[in-house]
């Protein structure tokens, strides 16, 4: 009767055996004594239950943590470092975890079988107090009030982990501050116990399934952790020497927390995690490295309710160990676009651009060696022999079926050898998507686009892409830092900004054929995934989610850039650019039309897309034929008093990107964008670009370059004010004012959304022009109200006399 009927609480030692019989730590009030084990053996109470179920079943086995504690107990022959891990673990993190959730799971029940006031169905507790057993079981005594590091149970394993993986709350240093899964454990379970005393047994189970999610988040960590470390090829690892019976247990033990979970998600994960860290092995990590065991488990993280941000990445304080990064969830937005595919891989062919602008800015031959290198065969360095060895890979004679027949996908390094290339956009397959894939793929990808045949015709070329690139790189004559500026824009502004078209092309007419689910025609992929291609190729993987991280290298960023300086940024001169605005919309829009398979409309999205990259190769032309021009006001960087060199090999970059366009609406204004602009090279072959010395560029001047694009604005498009005005320290340069609707160059104030007139019509060309036409119209005014005039006084006089008159013959006069 302890406990009960009016009686306090009893001790443990009542009746007992002095020295002999445990006096227990966490008694009841009945006086028994709660134990670990006793956890692991109620099995009778959480027959029910959904998660027991799930790891009984998995592990074929109603006792299961006490099973894993007790083997590791019993193996005499068990390494002594081993043997302790998986004992302190098992009993924590089994034994201890699987009853937190029956505390939250039972208190469920009670609130749902219509009696708050009852624990495990009896009259010795209730449905409240359950729920705070859960969390007291869950965080234990050793924390204190506020959650410290002091503590043995799964709050502190928490704790332990954020400081490695980078996930504790609002720091960067994440010392001493709370376990981000912590935080929003312990948010949910104040929520639960709020609902629980409102009797919501409904509603709480949202939080339930929550606070299992945040609770698996320490136990992926630990085991990414430890296959880590206990990695014989990894060096930064613990098991060099082939012997860390430590790191192991520690892994596996982790491992085996989790594994239920996980099989339910995907069995070909847990399988493979069984291969690699079971102690049962013969060693540890035997099938794969730990980038590939860390790839695998990743794609579990969406099914186990989780983010790669929940898991972070490892690190120490010197950064993130190599292979650690942070995934990329497959659908998180890239720079404000939500994919419904995963194009994670391809947004990471920026990661070659910024490294071809890094080496190519050097503006030595080393440099450009590596910039080219990087062009044909990919970045993110060389396979190391710690990569060669991770995989994942399939048998030598089967790797073509990579991502296919149910396969996951390969490394890159798979079968390579350290001279080889790692990438950064690796596809499915292990084969390096590249920047001069991009370049050499017309003829057999875009040849029916809309596109790309306009811009080989003009060229003359299938390549010209690869050329304008290459022939810069190979040209010895040409100045270090225009062939700098030459091949990072080429290899960005020229190859990628029409492989980006060529994705949304692609989409359109997989639809239009009939079969969204075909990308380029074939069964590969699908249409909203080439759509969705088209947004990671435009925008990259370094804008970050929102797009306001500014760290970007392609079409996105050059827009911004572009943007901020012609003043049409959503701010001004900052912020995001407007033209990234309308091209996201653009692209959600399309993304949605391609989704529901109304292939025709998705058209409209895709023309707006296209005219939002013209815009900034449009704006670049402009500026650069200003800061080019010798006789402007700008001071011209780099070499040669007046060459402007790097200058005019920027505003050749951007025209050549915008030349079979400008060539399309007006031939005439294209060839005088190459007299001013063009590059003495054989990029040029087949047009007519003079012998431009430097100095002599933009020999027709910037105000007369930038008035004949302008004359070309309406058949691209655009519009005075989507062009916008250069600003520098806000103000505007002479003859660089944004254009009107009623005039073509400069003098605007860029409020005109219509395009101006070509020039040379109703356009003044002098100051002292007078435009006779108004002249005219106010003269004929003038003549007929004159006329009118006279007419009106002439009957009122004869009105007037009239009047006279008849007053007379009254005997009257007029007054």
């Amino acid at each position: 009767k302890c406990s009960k009927d009016g009686n306090q609480a009893c001790g443990s030692c009542c009746y007992a055996t002095a020295d002999v019989s445990p006096k227990g730590n966490s008694v009841k009030g009945s006086g028994s004594i709660r134990t670990l084990q006793g956890f692991a053996l109620a099995q009778n109470k959480m027959v029910a239950e959904t998660y027991y179920n799930l790891y009984a079943n998995y592990w074929k086995d109603p006792a299961y943590a006490d099973t894993f504690v007790k083997s590791a107990y019993e193996d005499a022959a068990m390494d002594e470092k081993m043997k302790s891990e998986l004992m302190k673990k098992g009993v924590a993190y089994q034994a201890n975890w699987m009853y937190v959730l029956h505390e939250f799971e039972d208190a469920i029940a009670d609130c749902l079988a219509g009696d708050i006031f009852a624990n495990d169905l009896t009259p010795s507790g209730d449905a409240p107090h359950a729920w705070d057993e859960g969390w007291a079981f869950y965080a234990g005594s050793l924390e204190g009030e506020t959650g410290g590091l002091t503590g043995a149970q799964l709050w502190n394993l928490g704790q332990k982990r954020c400081k490695d993986f980078g996930t504790c709350d609002g720091t960067i240093d994440n010392v001493n501050n709370r376990a981000t899964a912590n935080s929003k454990a312990l948010s949910l379970v104040q929520m639960g116990a709020d609902k629980i005393a409102q009797k919501k047994c409904n509603d709480v189970q949202t939080e339930f399934k929550l606070i299992v999610d945040q609770m698996s988040v320490p136990l992926l960590q630990g085991m990414i952790k430890y296959a880590f470390k206990s990695d014989k090829n990894n060096d930064l690892g613990s098991c060099g020497d082939g012997d860390c019976p430590k790191e192991w247990a520690e892994g596996w033990a982790f491992a085996a927390a989790i594994l239920p979970r996980i099989n339910s998600c995907d069995q070909d994960v847990a399988a493979m995690i069984v291969e690699n860290l079971n102690t049962a092995n013969d060693a540890p990590m035997s099938t794969m490295g730990y980038a590939a065991f860390k790839m695998e488990v990743e794609k579990t993280y969406s099914c186990l309710g989780l983010t790669c941000a929940d898991i972070g990445e490892l690190q120490n304080g010197a950064g993130v160990f190599s292979g650690m990064e942070a995934c990329k969830d497959i659908d998180a937005p890239i720079a404000g676009y939500k994919p419904l595919t995963d194009v994670v891989p391809h947004s990471k062919i920026d990661l070659d651009q910024k490294e071809i602008n890094s080496n190519a800015g050097a503006t030595t031959q080393e440099g450009w060696d590596e910039a080219i290198r990087i062009y044909a065969e990919g970045g993110g360095g060389m396979c190391t022999d710690a990569d060669i060895a991770a995989g994942p890979c399939l048998a030598q004679a089967d790797m073509a079926k990579c991502s296919k027949d149910g396969n996951g996908p390969c490394s890159s390094c798979c079968y390579k050898t350290t001279s080889d290339p790692k990438g950064n956009s690796v596809k499915g397959s292990g084969s390096i998507r590249t920047l001069k894939g991009f370049a050499m793929s017309g003829e057999k990808k875009m040849s029916t686009e809309e596109m790309y045949p306009i811009y080989s015709a003009y060229w003359g070329d299938a390549n010209y892409a690869d050329t304008f690139v290459m022939s810069a790189y190979n040209d010895a004559n040409m100045s270090p830092t225009m062939k700098n500026e030459l091949i990072k824009k080429g290899t960005a502004y020229q190859a990628n900004w029409m492989y980006v078209l060529h994705e949304f092309e692609d989409a359109i007419a997989d639809c239009l054929a009939g079969d969204i689910f075909a990308n380029d025609l074939t069964p590969s992929g699908d249409a909203p995934h080439a759509w969705d291609e088209g947004w990671a190729f435009y925008a990259g993987s370094l804008e970050g989610e929102d797009g306001t991280k500014s760290d970007g290298v392609l079409q996105y960023n050059l827009a911004n850039k572009r943007g901020g300086r012609m003043m049409t940024a959503v701010a001004g001169a900052s912020g995001t650019a407007t033209a990234n605005v309308r091209a996201l919309a653009a692209a959600k829009t399309g993304r949605d039309l391609i989704a529901k398979e109304q292939c025709e409309e998705a058209k409209a999205s895709m023309a707006s897309i296209k005219k939002e990259m013209v815009l900034p190769l449009i704006q670049g032309t402009i500026e650069y034929a200003y800061k080019a021009d010798p006789k402007s006001d700008y001071p011209c960087k780099y070499e040669g008093d007046d060459a402007c060199l790097k200058e005019w090999g920027e505003g050749w970059a951007f025209a050549a990107g915008a030349l079979p366009l400008i060539d399309k609406c007006d031939s005439k204004v294209a060839a005088m964008v190459v007299a001013n602009l063009g590059v003495t090279s054989p990029i040029t072959a087949g047009k007519e670009t003079p012998e431009t010395k430097a100095g002599e560029q933009v020999k027709d001047g910037y105000v007369k370059v930038k008035q004949q694009v302008e004359s070309v604005f309406g058949c691209l498009g655009l519009t005075c004010r989507e062009v916008g005005e250069w600003t520098s320290d806000g103000n505007v340069p002479a003859g660089m004012e944004a254009c009107t609707g009623s005039g073509g160059g400069g003098g605007g104030g860029g409020s005109d959304d219509t395009p101006p007139p070509p020039p040379g019509k109703n356009k003044k060309t002098k100051k002292t022009d007078i435009d006779e036409v108004p002249i005219i119209i106010v003269c004929v005014i003038a003549a007929v109200l004159l006329l009118l005039s006279c007419c009106m006084f002439m009957k009122w006089r004869q009105t007037e006399a009239r009047l006279n008159e008849l007053q007379v013959a009254k005997g009257g006069t007029m007054a």
